[in-house]
């Protein structure tokens, strides 16, 4: 009877921690899910903006309202899963929007788009886009500094072939040639030079923007096509 007694506690224990492992994986697909409906509205927002800032640059105005609930959805998903670092690139990324049109709130001292970045990077140091977005942001607040630089260095590392780390590098590289350390210019510089070799259309459009575009002759393909080569 005793022996009865001890296999039928043994099953209970193995019931009720099927029952808990059963809830907790209920409860997690519940958060994926909704987390997935909020993304989906602040996705559908940020490709809404860059529809219409493309096709109407000077008419376009994004109105707070809308901001508000872009924002809101993606701090909801956040809530609901505060260790996934998409989750605060999203943040970002509507932050950034906020930013460009005067609506990011900044009463407290602070800079929210800056922190959604820093916690995005904490919590997957190895994304290359997430290093040089923070970067980009930085460069937006005009905080030209070791962490800058830092994130310079460490996006040029973990993806020195990614198109938009390319991209943004020699941007900066070109941008602030005075204000860099040797070694980071140097290694912006090398960035441009990939650039033109991998992507010499948009390697060109950016140099343009600065009057550059002479230094990219000789690292392009057909320097023969370009006219300021020739």
């Amino acid at each position: 009877m005793k022996a009865f007694s001890n296999i039928r506690f043994r099953m209970l224990i193995v019931v009720v921690a099927g029952l808990t492992l059963l809830g907790f994986a209920a409860n997690e697909a519940r958060k994926l899910v909704q987390a997935g409906a909020y993304n989906n509205q602040t996705e559908a927002y940020l490709d809404f903006w860059r529809e219409k800032q493309a096709k109407q640059p000077d008419e376009f105005s994004l109105r707070s309202k809308d901001y508000e609930v872009a924002l809101n959805g993606a701090r909801r998903a956040i809530e609901l899963l505060p260790d996934a670092p998409e989750q605060w690139v999203l943040k970002a990324r509507v932050l950034d929007w906020g930013q460009q049109y005067g609506l990011m709130d900044t009463t407290d001292g602070k800079t929210p788009l800056l922190g959604a970045w820093r916690d995005a990077i904490a919590l997957r140091p190895a994304w290359p886009y997430a290093w040089s977005d923070y970067a980009m942001a930085m460069a937006q607040q005009s905080q030209i500094n070791q962490d800058f630089e830092k994130a310079l260095l460490e996006a040029d590392r973990l993806g020195p072939w990614e198109e938009r780390v390319l991209e943004n590098s020699a941007t900066l590289g070109l941008h602030y040639p005075n204000w860099l350390s040797e070694n980071t210019q140097e290694t912006l510089n090398h960035s441009l030079q990939r650039l033109a070799e991998r992507y010499p259309h948009k390697a060109l459009a950016i140099s343009r923007r600065y009057g550059q575009e002479g230094r990219l002759c000789q690292w392009l393909a057909h320097p023969e096509r370009v006219r300021e080569c020739q």
